[in-house]
């Protein structure tokens, strides 16, 4: 009897299914898993483990996905283990007999994310994100065999040395701003100068953090590491150990040593130079210490608006960490950070991907929301 319901509704409904000897992430650009089974994470495509350094997509052969949409009674199943589920929802307006449910928890570790203008870090007690077309980035994989390095912050204003055309052979140097921090600057950089040299130009506002989620953040450092590569850091020391930053590099400094990176990160002190007093009026120290900035989330109200929220980021996601240790190594820069600085260099594709991309209409609608609150 179930047989004849399902074969005498499948005239009105289409199904979809992928096969159970398929694997998904081909057609996310990652290849299968051949030697492992092991879940190093799972979101809303299916299981993904690591191999040679890289993902890959770990096959399922007892599950099927069959995606069924119809107008007759406003049946809608999503991910049936089996067709006996469908017929037993065959007369229910959703249904979810799945063995993978509709909804997905997206948040990692039971965390969701507070709206925030540029970061996205928080607690909203294990809200679920019910987004279907958000793909949430998990943890990534160790680094092994990487280098050993130190990080500091800092924030300066100044126009970095990777925007500098000399500094960048090859490709476009990273994007510099007018004085609101938001305006491009179009013309030759030499006959602007940077505000740090007597100039006008500045770093833009949106050189700040950007949290993918409670382990991940990308952003923005000066190194001694070749311009605009961008570099995987997993910290090894401090609150935030264990989590990682991937990080173009678009300035250098003659305070730094080697294996060195300086994150950009607003009210964590302008050091040698400092271009804030007088784009925004900043003390001539800068905010809190010339070096090591401000102490407290609190203090990050000295800071205007634009750059509050990459302020408060330390303390948030960055748990306050005092110059913590990495490991790093070399990575392909994810785009959501060549979007900003318009910096590739050409053997960029050469280079490992050591992030997976998220996709979909939430991670547009934040770029969106970012974008809004910069041209504010």
């Amino acid at each position: 009897m179930k047989k004849f319901i399902i074969f005498s509704v499948l005239t009105a409904i289409n199904i979809a299914q992928i096969r159970a000897d398929e694997c998904f992430s081909v057609h996310l650009g990652f290849p299968c898993c051949q030697n492992t089974q092991e879940i190093i994470y799972s979101d809303n495509y299916g299981d993904w483990g690591v191999e040679n350094n890289s993902w890959c997509g770990i096959k399922n052969e007892q599950k099927l996905a069959i995606s069924i949409n119809t107008g007759i009674g406003g049946m809608n199943i999503v991910n049936a283990a089996n067709t006996d589920n469908i017929a037993n929802a065959a007369n229910t307006a959703n249904t979810a007999n799945t063995a993978n449910t509709a909804n997905t928890v997206s948040a990692i570790g039971g965390s969701g994310w507070a709206f925030n203008p540029w970061s996205w870090w928080g607690s909203n007690n294990g809200a679920i994100n019910n987004d279907a077309n958000t793909n949430v980035l998990g943890g990534l994989p160790n680094i092994v065999g990487g280098k050993t390095g130190k990080t500091t912050g800092y924030w300066d204003c100044c126009v970095a040395s990777c925007s500098w055309d000399a500094n960048v052979p090859g490709a476009k140097p990273v994007r510099a701003c007018r004085k609101n921090g938001v305006s491009l600057i179009t013309e030759e950089l030499w006959k602007v100068k940077s505000v740090c040299d007597n100039g006008e130009g500045y770093m833009c506002n949106n050189n700040q953090p950007i949290v993918i989620n409670d382990k991940l953040a990308y952003g923005f450092a000066a190194s001694h590491e070749k311009c605009c590569t961008c570099q995987r850091l997993q910290f090894t020391s401090g609150n935030v150990k264990g989590k990682q930053m991937i990080v173009q590099i678009t300035n250098t400094g003659s305070d730094l040593g080697s294996n060195h990176f300086d994150l950009q990160i607003p009210g964590a002190g302008v050091g040698i130079f400092n271009g804030c007093t007088k784009q925004w009026g900043a003390p001539n120290d800068g905010w809190g210490r010339r070096y090591g900035g401000v102490t407290s989330k609190s203090q990050c109200s000295q800071l205007p608006s634009q750059l509050r929220a990459g302020c408060e980021w330390r303390f948030g996601w960055f748990e306050g960490s005092d110059n913590p240790d990495v490991v790093f190594e070399r990575v392909r820069c994810p785009k959501a950070l060549t979007d900003i600085t318009g910096c590739i260099l050409p053997d960029e594709s050469q280079q490992k991907k050591g992030y997976r991309e998220r996709e979909g209409k939430r991670e547009r609608e934040r770029g969106e929301e970012r974008s809004k609150y910069f041209n504010n």
